[in-house]
């Protein structure tokens, strides 16, 4: 059992319980049993939303203890003494919380004024805002700092923090953690960072961002539809729709994944694949899943991201892609109240990368 692979396992357990309790709480129809009728008030709707997100958060807590800490320790990759670990990993618990809370509620005041004109409406602006706030976000839940030098340039207690391009439909700042520049040589980071420039300037990264909202959006409006539009004002219409965009969202884990590596393909073969470049991809590789080789299978299905040996390997890949869609996706799936956004391996109990999930 490597990391990497220990990783994984937490994820798909993690995962498989949360669509699993969804599918069987729709089956038997729990929100309207246990949250009441249209007749409660704002109030009253609003603490039932909070003690959804709460037993949410608890189920949430053996996966979130086991990726901060139980798998780091097995295999040698906790950085921080445990203490803080676990501060951290409360922060990031209840200000994901917090924020999952105003949006159910928020969400609730929007269908009961339009609707689900009013629910997609919100839904569609709540996702510019998450992608245009994703700095602070960062900062309030993982504890993600700008350094005063450069804007572009963070310190993240994680060591798998990659950043990323931040912007939402145009590249605006590439986000790099401050560790890379100590781990890399100048030539390297610099490969690094045309990669990004490439992916952003290509049109790979809007096309990206633009797929990856218009997915959220539709999942948004089909869970509307199938959790009942009349129930919508209700806390059990919402519960109802965060279960079954729980079950969407597990759809584009599925099938998002390739769409990313073809985008990382084509951005690899459009800036070349120099020495420093590979130098690069295989030190940052250890900062992360430390398995530069994985079975096509489990890359197919699991990882957005290139491994070191398919993106050292010069077979040409059919397509363009999209930059970073799968993960952009899985973040932005807080906005429809998705139960994944920090199940899967990369991230399970790491708030660090619970906004910025790890990107080539």
């Amino acid at each position: 059992m490597t990391y990497a692979r220990a990783r994984l396992w937490l994820g798909m357990t993690t995962v498989g319980t949360l669509v699993l309790a969804s599918s069987v709480l729709l089956f038997f129809d729990v929100p309207d049993r246990l949250l009441g009728t249209p007749e409660f008030s704002i109030a009253h709707a609003a603490a039932g939303l909070a003690a959804f997100i709460a037993a949410y958060a608890c189920i949430h807590l053996i996966s979130d203890v086991f990726g901060a800490v139980v798998i780091p320790r097995r295999f040698g990759r906790m950085t921080s003494p445990l203490g803080v670990v676990l501060r951290d990993l409360a922060r990031g618990i209840v200000v994901h919380s917090t924020a999952l809370w105003l949006i159910a509620v928020v969400m609730l005041l929007a269908a009961r004024a339009l609707g689900l004109l009013g629910v997609v409406g919100f839904a569609v602006v709540l996702s510019i805002v998450l992608l245009a706030l994703r700095p602070q976000l960062a900062l309030l839940m993982g504890r993600v700092r700008r350094t005063s030098g450069d804007r572009g340039v963070v310190d993240s207690p994680d060591e798998g923090f990659t950043g990323g391009i931040d912007g939402v439909f145009r590249p605006a700042v590439i986000t790099v953690p401050r560790r890379w520049s100590e781990t890399l040589e100048p030539p390297q980071l610099d490969a690094v960072l045309d990669r990004r420039r490439i992916a952003g300037q290509s049109g790979s990264f809007r096309r990206g961002r633009i797929f990856a909202i218009t997915f959220t959006c539709a999942g948004i409006t089909v869970s509307a539809f199938l959790s009942g539009l009349e129930d919508l004002g209700t806390a059990a219409g919402i519960v109802r729709l965060s279960l079954w965009f729980t079950l969407w969202s597990f759809a584009g884990l599925l099938t998002l994944p390739t769409l990313s590596r073809r985008a990382i393909a084509a951005v690899d073969a459009a800036a070349g694949l120099s020495e420093e470049a590979k130098q690069a991809i295989a030190s940052l590789d250890q900062l992360g899943d430390d398995e530069p080789e994985r079975p096509a299978l489990i890359e197919t299905i699991f990882h957005p991201v290139r491994g070191v040996a398919a993106r050292t390997d010069t077979t040409p890949v059919r397509g363009r892609g999209l930059w970073d869609v799968a993960r952009t996706s899985l973040f932005l799936s807080n906005g429809g109240l998705g139960l994944l956004s920090r199940a899967v391996h990369c991230n399970a109990g790491r708030p660090a990368l619970w906004v910025y999930l790890p990107s080539a």
